[in-house]
């Protein structure tokens, strides 16, 4: 029985399963950043990625599954940096200087990920609450918090007795994550309002510095 190869919308065969799905993936990924969710259609996905909608469907499902698809795809790459400091970085210290440095250059690279976190943050993380982030979360908690805080660490962070050393190291992680997002959520409106160019590289750079060291005062780490 000879069996049919699935062609793209312009009638190219296509035998490479995976470079098909990566295509749809990034048409999805640009579309759903600068239109959202609901906004985009399957047809426009199509058009952009160069396939026809059946191709999408046969990948993806529907809709919503390619769009959780785009999430999952996004944070796997988070994942991935995370994993690689956790097992490279040898102190606490270096763990979260290339954190910030990673998460910063991630955000800085992909400005459709910032459009996605605004969206799904305005629509109470309805994507988000349908995959799971164990596996990206719980290893980096594990390394930041064995190294737990001092007494006066923890009274600097408003830690209470019954604080365990798990839920600072989630403070710290969520620290360095709004740092990080609120430059790029926000540096139009503070160029306007500060009279500078934040899109600058030489701002940036400064900007990440700062970061870092936010992080050691705050740690009581400061160099």
């Amino acid at each position: 029985m000879k069996h049919s190869t699935p062609s793209n919308a312009r009638g190219v065969q296509t035998r490479d399963p995976v470079k098909t799905r990566r295509r749809i993936l990034r048409a999805a990924t640009e579309l759903f950043a600068s239109q959202g969710r609901d906004a985009t259609s399957v047809d426009q996905i199509a058009r952009r990625s160069g396939f026809n909608k059946r191709m999408i469907y046969h990948y993806f499902g529907n809709k919503q599954g390619l769009y959780l698809a785009v999430l999952e795809s996004e944070y796997s790459r988070i994942r991935q940096f995370a994993s690689d400091l956790i097992t490279q970085a040898p102190t606490r210290s270096e763990l979260l200087d290339g954190l910030v440095e990673k998460y910063f250059q991630f955000l800085q690279q992909n400005p459709e990920f910032v459009s996605l976190l605004n969206w799904e943050n305005s629509h109470g993380a309805e994507g988000l609450r349908q995959l799971v982030f164990g596996d990206m979360t719980q290893p980096l908690v594990n390394a930041i918090s064995q190294s737990s805080l001092g007494p006066e660490q923890r009274q600097r962070h408003g830690a209470s007795e019954e604080d365990n050393d798990e839920v600072q190291a989630v403070y710290i992680i969520m620290t360095i994550l709004a740092l990080c997002s609120y430059y790029f959520t926000n540096r139009h409106s503070l160029s306007v309002v500060f009279g500078l160019d934040l899109d600058q590289p030489d701002h940036m750079r400064r900007w990440l510095a700062h970061i870092k060291e936010v992080v050691r005062l705050g740690l009581g780490e400061a160099q």
